[in-house]
């Protein structure tokens, strides 16, 4: 009877995964959910083997081991109706996974039953609960790291929105301590049996122990753990500054920029601290880990790119990436929650309050606010839709039942509301139970009323709302992914190609590019880095061969297009890709539209001119920003008259003049001069609500904020008498 429920078993769960697309193949997230069903499923097998049979441990061991051949036929057969992710990687994370944690559920069953017990299943189940517990809160509640490995289930590698797995060797040498820990309780139980310690049992049982208590002792060295010691030593220089300790690689981030870092980061916890009225709450002595580059971070955290504010640990952290240096600010927002959150974990148990307060808190970022994404992607009729999902905000058809980007906005959006009306003490106060109707007066269906009037009543939604949120809300969730994380052999192929243009091999990354795109056509990066290879030295035609289906292009492709036409002197063509290209390009990011505006007059221009072409002139503006001798007052003055001409169309000339604007505002942030950033941005601020960017009317603010905490210590934001209202 064991043997068909075991069998019965393993078919309903692979039955059950191919509803759920990263389940249904063999890869690492079926091999978790795997790893748990083998060690219940081999586990009881092999307690009521060894306790109402008289088989042998080899005999239970083997048939435990061929039942997998189940679930690896499960994970096998979607193959016939859809392709696999990385059949080779599956194979591997199948022996790690369930095949271990088989064989450690077989070896306690023996132990279990050694003795005379009657509750062996409950034992061994109870056993198996309390380490699939006690393993991920030893790993993370205790380090700064974002992966844990577990004898039951195997281990979590990544962050969910990490859609790279890192290799870390960490996996393998734990798993071979779950091996050793098999052979210890089969000593154990085999001595039990014999009534006595045999030489061999002896043996094998001392071994085993010495070589856990090395890999237990050396698990920072094993990569099984990962200490902070570890972390600031691998990245090797700090910056500290009056609240923030800040570990770098001095090799990559140079002196001046983390000085700037520092400011960045003292100006943000005040902005905070000053919206939250947080005052000696604020927390203090911040670890700021900065790494290089997404592999330095995997090979270290376990985090590939995904930007981590751990608040549960005891000390107050956060760990970036410099490429995505941006979510700093979310970051902090978490940090500054801290001490609102529940005792320990220093969070609310409601995950849509914990992001939808960081989102509503987050600094103004040239992406549209909140509100305007919710409007410009949701059709009225299903605004109430997203209503019920912050109303379930607390359950699995809250926060969860969105892809990670509706959710993530929609909450931010709500908890907006509830801070313009109620303030950010009510909140603060409902933070860790999540009580929002207690300390507001006002029950959560009237909350969300409230929310949905302020978005139907808003008088206008930004024009760029619309693609940003589209494209942010289109993003698929983990679990309707087939393949959620992208082929690591692909990336490495990718970086390998990298390398070999560093080295001017082009030869030979143009191969290995051709390589991965035959396997994995939908790997952006290889495309884009083949085009610009094809650019110098091909025809357009190749270049549009290597960029894939136009339907799908976005900016950076346009350019590469339109840049490819200029290289052969075809300028009707280029001008028009160029203008293709600053079309696609939202309007809020003002540095990269002027240099396709920049291209498309000289390509108008039937191609630059040596003496005075628009790219030139935009480099004779840009250069001097990182000068340390600019007098920012009169360097916007300076370039105003000679870029303001007649042969620029009045929309294009209106761009231009605001990243002049926005360039000042960037050169007096780069020389620290608090009266020069207060004058740019408040001039930045008018002409963006002039030209209607909203969105840059909310970053310009934020640096007006700046200003004003250089000079006074105090981040308030106001400008002239005649300065124009909040839009």
């Amino acid at each position: 009877m064991t043997t068909r429920l075991l069998i019965g078993g393993y078919v309903a769960v692979a039955i059950l995964c191919w509803s759920v697309p990263p389940l249904a193949t063999l890869h690492y997230p079926a091999g978790v959910v795997w790893a748990v069903t083998a060690f219940v499923g081999s586990g009881v097998f092999a307690v009521r083997q060894f306790a109402g049979t008289t088989r042998s441990l080899p005999h239970v061991t083997r048939a435990a081991v061929a039942f997998l051949s189940i679930p690896l036929v499960g994970l096998l057969m979607p193959g016939l109706w859809r392709a696999h992710c990385d059949l080779v990687a599956g194979v591997g994370y199948f022996l790690l996974f369930p095949l271990c944690s088989a064989l450690f559920a077989v070896a306690l069953a023996y132990w279990l039953t050694s003795r005379s017990t009657r509750y062996a299943t409950a034992q061994l189940l109870g056993i198996g609960g309390l380490i699939a517990i006690a393993g991920p809160v030893y790993d993370i509640g205790l380090h700064p790291q974002f992966y844990t490995y577990n004898h039951v289930f195997g281990g979590v590698l990544a962050p969910i929105y990490d859609r790279f797995l890192p290799f870390r060797p960490g996996l393998i040498a734990f798993r071979g301590t779950t091996l050793l820990w098999a052979a210890l309780l089969v000593a154990r139980g085999y001595a039990l049996r014999q009534g006595r310690w045999s030489v061999g049992a002896a043996v094998m049982a001392s071994t085993a122990a010495v070589a856990l208590v090395g890999a237990y002792v050396y698990a920072d060295a094993l990569h099984i753990n990962t200490s902070a010691p570890r972390i600031q030593h691998a990245l090797g220089a700090q910056h500290t500054t009056e609240h923030f300790d800040v570990h770098y690689d001095a090799e990559a981030i140079d002196s001046s920029t983390v000085a700037r870092i520092g400011d960045d980061l003292e100006f943000e916890r005040a902005r905070l601290a000053h919206d939250l009225k947080a005052g000696s709450e604020a927390p203090t002595g911040i670890q700021v880990y900065l790494y290089p580059d997404a592999e330095t971070r995997a090979r270290l955290t376990g985090a590939h790119t995904t930007s981590v504010a751990p608040v549960w640990l005891a000390t107050p952290q956060m760990h970036l990436l410099m490429q995505r240096y941006g979510s700093m600010p979310h970051e902090m927002a978490h940090l500054m929650t801290r001490p609102y959150g529940l005792p320990v974990v220093n969070a609310s148990w409601s995950v849509g309050l914990v992001e939808g307060w960081a989102v509503a808190l987050d600094a103004p970022t040239r992406r549209p606010p909140p509100h305007d994404q919710v409007l410009a992607a949701t059709s009225p009729g299903e605004l109430d839709r997203r209503a019920q999902m912050v109303q379930q905000r607390a359950t699995p058809w809250g926060f969860w039942s969105a892809p990670g980007g509706v959710s993530y906005t929609v909450f931010g959006s709500f908890v907006a509301s509830v801070a313009d009306t109620h303030g950010h003490d009510a909140i603060a106060e409902a933070y860790a139970w999540g009580n929002l109707d207690a300390t507001t007066g006002c029950s959560i269906a009237a909350l969300t009323d409230t929310w949905l009037d302020q978005l139907q009543r808003q008088p206008q939604v930004d024009t760029e709302a619309r693609p940003v949120a589209q494209r942010r809300f289109r993003i698929p969730g983990f679990f309707a992914l087939d393949c959620p994380y992208k082929p690591i052999p692909a990336q490495a192929r990718y970086e390998q190609a990298q390398a070999d243009l560093s080295r001017e091999d082009t030869t030979t990354a143009r191969q290995t590019l051709h390589a991965v795109i035959d396997d994995h056509p939908d790997f952006t990066p290889a495309r884009r880095l083949l085009a610009r290879i094809q650019v110098d030295t091909q025809p357009p035609d190749s270049v549009t061969q290597a960029l894939g289906d136009a339907e799908a292009w976005q900016a950076e492709d346009w350019a590469l297009f339109a840049q490819s036409h200029a290289r052969h002197a075809r300028w009707n063509r280029a001008a028009q890709a160029y203008r293709r290209a600053e079309q696609a390009t939202p309007r809020a990011a003002i540095e990269a539209r002027t240099r396709y505006i920049a291209r498309a007059l000289d390509a108008d221009a039937s191609g630059p001119r040596a003496d005075s072409t628009w790219q030139q002139r935009l480099r004779a503006f840009e250069a001097p920003l990182s000068s340390d001798t600019l007098d920012v007052r009169l360097h916007r003055t300076r370039h105003l008259d000679t870029l303001r001409t007649a042969e620029m169309p009045q929309g294009w000339r209106n761009t231009w003049r605001l990243r002049i604007h926005l360039g000042t505002v960037q050169a007096a942030r780069r020389q620290r001069d608090a009266d020069a950033l207060y004058e740019a941005a408040c001039t930045a601020r008018t002409e963006a609500y002039a030209q209607n960017a909203r969105p840059l009317y909310g970053v310009v603010t934020h640096e007006i904020r700046r200003a004003a905490w250089m000079r006074t210590g105090t981040p308030v934001a106001a400008c002239a008498v005649d300065d124009p209202p909040e839009p």
